[in-house]
């Protein structure tokens, strides 16, 4: 049974392969439409689809019918959301753990973290805000907030990465 799954294991990632290596058809038909809508006068700018949903989009293309003051109010609250911080740890009954790390015996200069993994790497860090401007080369070290599985992609090209919260 250990060999078969060792063996067949990496067939769990075709479907995952399948539908990240269709992302990029589908979104640059999407990206087509949006930009028509905008010379049209439909959306002010490209940026105003970040705020409709799928379907409100889809809507919009057939009805060619602008959604200015859904846009407005959507922009206004993501500019509310901007400034939350959330607590770094939740638990699944909603409990929030606070908690301090001790740095006693770091050397000066050093920043303190958890390992998730064993080893050491050295590379060149490069501190990423968003994936979109990731400039990253092969062995460099991705330093961010935090990832989810769009930052997949890079994983392959990176030897480390540091995170301020959240797991992979």
């Amino acid at each position: 049974m250990i060999a078969l799954f060792r063996n067949f294991a990496g067939y769990r990632e075709y479907p995952k392969y399948g539908i990240v290596n269709r992302f990029f058809i589908y979104k640059k038909a999407l990206l087509r439409e949006i930009h028509q809508l905008v010379q049209e006068n439909v959306l002010c700018s490209e940026e105003d689809s970040y705020y409709l949903t799928f379907d409100e989009l889809g809507e919009m293309v057939g009805t060619r019918q602008p959604a200015t003051a859904l846009i407005a109010r959507r922009r206004e609250a993501f500019t509310c959301y901007e400034k939350l911080d959330p607590p770094r740890v939740i638990t699944s009954e909603g409990e929030i753990i606070r908690g301090t790390y001790s740095h006693d015996n770091l050397p000066e200069g050093a920043l303190a973290g958890l390992a998730v993994s064993a080893g050491t790497v050295e590379g060149r860090a490069r501190v990423i805000s968003d994936i979109e401007n990731a400039g990253l080369e092969e062995g460099d070290i991705l330093v961010t907030t935090f990832t989810d599985p769009s930052w997949t992609p890079l994983f392959l090209s990176i030897k480390g990465l540091v995170t301020e919260v959240g797991d992979l």
